[in-house]
């Protein structure tokens, strides 16, 4: 019972540290790259959509799913924070007004409008409260033959044990000194797939990025971290050893 108590405090801490976070946008999206990168990789897993009702969930201030405004389609941007939703409307262009929806929500509260066809969840994951009950809730915003698009890290990349390791000792000498740093949900590649199986969400894709060879390298290259990962991408051999992956599943009927 005590540990039960325990593991219980200490998730709502961790999902409380994380919300106080994302509250204040500057923290998340400052000199973060990885956004960019990112949309450029689901653009390529996805190619041209028209026609299409997507929600994105954590939007943050939609960089992602910005690019799929055109053709008809149509948006509906979900984020926990205020200030992330008054970001994403500062950059939408007033001529599309009519195809955009603000929702303030995280993901198991957001009460969606009937099916959807495209569904957008990146950034998110690993800070939910339970994987399995989030794919799931994924998978029921999604009509049959509905794709949805999601980010992990894959805790089981050696690189990505290393820094971690690193990155622990960090985070126990900023807590010493009254700092509260972010945790992180760990999660394998496989574990994730097995659960959208189970959620009955099929692989159509998927692609690795952000080889990160030593702690603190993504600050240190900057805006040269983009050309690095494309760089990446495009060698198989330093792709499969990336740690950051992007998914792209169909819901099966």
């Amino acid at each position: 019972m005590e540990n039960t108590i325990t593991r219980t405090a200490h998730l709502d801490s961790r999902l409380e540290r994380a919300r106080t976070h994302f509250a204040n946008p500057s923290l998340y999206l400052t000199g973060n790259y990885t956004i960019s990168l990112r949309a450029r990789i689901v653009k390529q897993l996805l190619g041209e959509i028209s026609n299409c009702r997507i929600p994105d969930l954590g939007c943050g201030e939609w960089t992602i799913s910005r690019q799929f405004l055109l053709d008809n389609n149509y948006l509906t941007l979900v984020d926990r924070s205020g200030g992330m939703l008054d970001r994403a409307r500062m950059k939408a262009p007033a001529e599309f007004a009519k195809q955009i929806t603000y929702v303030r929500s995280d993901l198991f509260e957001f009460h969606a409008d009937g099916e959807f066809d495209v569904v957008f969840c990146l950034g998110v994951l690993a800070h939910v409260s339970s994987m399995e009950a989030a794919v799931a809730k994924i998978s029921s915003y999604l009509k049959p033959r509905g794709r949805c698009v999601l980010q992990i890290t894959d805790d089981h990349q050696l690189i990505h044990r290393i820094n971690r390791w690193f990155y622990s000792a960090v985070r126990v000498v900023r807590e010493f000194l009254g700092d509260c740093p972010l945790y992180f949900n760990r999660m394998s590649l496989a574990d994730v797939l097995a659960i959208a199986s189970r959620c009955g969400l099929k692989l159509l894709a998927m692609q690795r990025h952000r080889l990160m060879l030593f702690p603190g390298m993504p600050q240190l290259l900057g805006r040269w971290v983009i050309p690095y990962d494309l760089f990446v991408q495009n060698h198989p051999f330093l792709a499969r050893h990336s740690e950051d992956v992007i998914i792209l599943l169909e819901k099966e009927m």
